[in-house]
């Protein structure tokens, strides 16, 4: 059966009507909803009960994992329903379903939840006459993998979604933390704008993407030097992050390994650690690019 609905959280809240209100109904994606008691996914984020649950407190990631984690209790409230399966019926949706342009629903569909992510998928799918259809982009040898692509994302959005950090993903994106208030109010002040529309178009959660947002900010925060401002943020957030890798690294040691939620952290750590440093590089070379500009002229 294919279950559908206009957001996910709609699709999360029909599982749980299918499985609490109909009843003897048989499907996949509810069946296992409250077979296990540990956290699910992404909500482990939010909740980790290991000493070391403050150590990313600030992060992106656990500010949304904790957004991730309201939502559930949200449905828990609405539903009359125990936290534990709303968690689980949210994490099954959004680790599971397709958006299907064509009908502006998000869908549940049997078999191709199974298929693995690879930015260099062997096959995609395809809605045909209302259908989901996998058709192959390569030829495909009896016994390798069939792979799609779960999409263009941040490693924000797979360890939320997927609960797992893609090796070298393209599109990851850095976020740099912001004094939120603050700079809320010298932008909106610079640009006589109001408050609220400067927080939404500038720092959702206190963060603001690398680039040419966080330099918009700069400018109006330093303007006498921008790019030292820039170049200061990075070091600061590479700083944080590889200080949690370093206590992340030691506890592997220790206990001769790392739970799934604590090797997810490492991944992300890694990752982002890395994408600074291209970023940083990215900058100084920028940056020595302009003022060559400014000696020559």
């Amino acid at each position: 059966a294919v279950l559908m609905a206009s957001t996910p959280q709609f699709l999360a809240q029909l599982l749980l009507e299918q499985k609490y209100i109909v009843g003897g109904v048989k499907n996949e994606f509810f069946e296992n909803l409250n077979r296990s008691t540990s956290v699910p996914g992404s909500f482990a984020l939010a909740s980790m009960t290991t000493s070391n649950k403050n150590d990313f407190d600030g992060t992106l990631l656990k500010v949304i994992a904790e957004r991730r984690a309201r939502e559930a209790e949200a449905l828990s409230s609405k539903m009359a329903v125990d936290l534990n399966t709303c968690q689980n019926a949210l994490h099954t949706v959004h680790s599971r379903c397709l958006f299907i342009k064509e009908l502006s629903s998000f869908v549940l569909p049997p078999f191709v939840e199974y298929l693995n992510h690879d930015p260099n998928a062997s096959a995609a799918w395809h809605v045909v006459e209302g259908e989901i259809v996998v058709r192959s982009c390569n030829d495909i040898k009896k016994g390798d993998e069939v792979t799609i692509s779960y999409g263009e994302h941040s490693n924000e959005v797979f360890a939320i979604q997927y609960f797992f950090i893609p090796p070298a993903n393209p599109f990851d994106i850095l976020y740099l933390p912001m004094r939120r208030e603050l700079t809320v109010m010298r932008v909106a002040k610079f640009e006589g704008t109001s408050v609220e529309e400067t927080n939404t178009r500038f720092v959702p959660y206190g963060f603001v993407e690398y680039g040419e947002k966080a330099m918009e900010i700069a400018r109006v925060i330093h303007p006498d030097d921008p790019e030292h401002f820039i170049h200061f943020k990075l070091q600061t957030l590479r700083k944080g992050l590889e200080d949690n890798m370093i206590n992340l690294m030691k506890r592997k040691r220790r206990d001769n390994g790392l739970d799934p939620v604590n090797t997810l952290w490492l991944d992300y750590f890694s990752a982002k650690v890395s994408l600074i440093n291209r970023c940083i590089k990215k900058h100084q070379t920028t940056a020595s690019a302009l003022k060559g500009l400014v000696q020559k002229s």
